[in-house]
């Protein structure tokens, strides 16, 4: 991310860091595991629109 929210540039790391439990995501990979999943949702639909753009014939 180019531009970070000042938001979470304001988050304590050992705290964003931490595990709650054992086998647990931190908020750090939680906020992580989001970025990466819109990326890969937002790049399918981009490869159907252009699917259906070229079927249509647009």
């Amino acid at each position: 991310m180019r531009n970070i929210p000042p938001l979470l540039t304001a988050i304590d790391e050992k705290n964003f860091s931490e595990k709650p439990l054992t086998g647990k995501w931190s908020k750090k990979e939680i906020i992580g595991h989001l970025i990466e999943s819109d990326t890969i949702i937002i790049s399918a639909l981009f490869d159907v629109n252009l699917k259906r753009s070229r079927l249509s014939g647009i």
